[in-house]
């Protein structure tokens, strides 16, 4: 693993495999460069050049002295992909990390991005009541926020797990809570939830349109904590998307289903 550090002073460790065409991969909230431990070795085998970053306070990077917000990530990707002098890439987004995939595109607009995978997530998060999109299933209204994040403060590791079974659909015993914690790993409070804030306040519906290069969402069907729903709200914000499902998985496709969402992936990349 490889070291970077941005221009405000705080040090990411990455990724940066392979001689073929990069492939820039994005995690999620509370994930690291674990996250795509199949896939890395799917796209290496496949003669992928493999790009995958620890955003700042996750995995092994650094702990900033400020929490940042999903902006703050997509500038240190822009770093990270600039210090690399990338010619053409693709860039893949999984949950969370679709958000600093959108933040990076929109913000910075790189010429050099050939394509673009999302990976199981919604334009908005915050239910959408009439159209019944939103995390859980249109599960969390703008009034719900407030009494998420303090339980989230409160007590971490019981939202934790309340929040792991939605996502995995498995039961809290206690094999399954060891299986949650080991998912979780270290973790700083203060980043999670304002990164989890930061989250709720976005709805990329009316941005997604400046977005032009192809792109396809690869999504859980039926899914876990979204549904098709979403998928559809997505390729409303952004015509051009293909809808791709993995049957009979959750939002933890990226790991429970790696033969087929390996396969996914380099189909894609051959479009």
């Amino acid at each position: 693993m490889s070291t970077f550090t941005t221009t405000g002073g705080h040090r990411l460790h990455y990724i940066d495999k392979g001689k073929g065409e990069p492939v820039v991969l994005v995690h999620g909230w509370s994930g690291s460069t674990a996250n795509f431990v199949f896939l890395k070795k799917d796209l290496l085998k496949a003669g992928y050049r493999v790009i995958i970053v620890d955003h700042a306070g996750h995995g092994a990077s650094q702990v900033p002295e400020t929490s940042p917000l999903i902006e703050d990530l997509a500038d240190d990707l822009h770093e990270l992909i600039d210090s690399l002098q990338l010619e053409e890439f693709t860039l893949l987004g999984y949950s969370m990390g679709v958000y600093v995939s959108f933040e990076y595109l929109l913000k910075y607009a790189p010429k050099n991005v050939k394509r673009f995978i999302l990976v199981d997530m919604t334009p908005k998060l915050t239910a959408d009541t009439k159209e019944k999109t939103g995390l859980y299933r249109s599960g969390v209204r703008e009034e719900d926020i407030a009494e998420l994040l303090a339980d989230m403060r409160a007590d971490f590791k019981k939202w934790w797990f309340g929040f792991f079974e939605k996502v995995s659909l498995l039961q809290m015993t206690p094999e399954n809570e060891e299986l949650a914690i080991e998912a979780l790993g270290d973790y700083n409070l203060d980043i999670l939830v304002t990164l989890f804030q930061d989250m709720l306040s976005k709805d990329y519906r009316e941005k997604l349109g400046e977005i032009k290069i192809p792109a396809t969402l690869i999504y859980a069907e039926p899914g876990s904590i979204y549904s098709i729903k979403d998928a559809f709200a997505m390729k409303k914000a952004l015509p051009q998307l293909e809808l791709v499902p993995i049957v009979n998985s959750t939002h933890l496709l990226v790991i429970t289903h790696p033969a087929q969402f390996g396969q996914k992936v380099l189909d894609a990349l051959k479009k």
